[in-house]
């Protein structure tokens, strides 16, 4: 059986229908905007690295390097090495990636490929 993520606020609902029939607190949109990466052991931070053993813990928590001042769960798998969306650096950590300076990006700092 299927679960479907928030990826807003981390909450777990065993239907797409009862995900986007309910409204989600955390979202700009008040509604809840589906996680579509893989359920796994750990989820990551796309903005800053960050490792937390559950969706939920990791969008409950401020994010520093995020825009949005919350944590942007990376919708990617756990790798070997990252590599950079804009300049094809690669990082054996998503922490390692997101805390270095990239020339080529918007933001100036490297963010993950999916």
């Amino acid at each position: 059986m299927a679960n479907f993520y928030c990826k807003c606020c981390g909450k777990k609902y065993s239907s797409l229908t009862q995900l986007t029939s309910c409204s989600c607190s955390m979202s700009s949109t008040r509604k809840h905007v589906l996680y579509e990466g893989p359920e796994q052991t750990n989820y990551y931070c796309e903005c800053c690295g960050k490792k937390y053993s559950s969706l939920t813990q990791l969008t409950s928590c401020s994010c520093s390097k995020s825009s949005t001042g919350k944590h942007i769960p990376y919708e990617g798998s756990e790798k070997s090495q990252y590599l950079c969306k804009y300049c094809g650096k690669k990082y054996s950590s998503l922490t390692q990636l997101t805390s270095s300076s990239c020339s080529k990006s918007p933001a100036g700092r490297h963010s993950p490929a999916k």
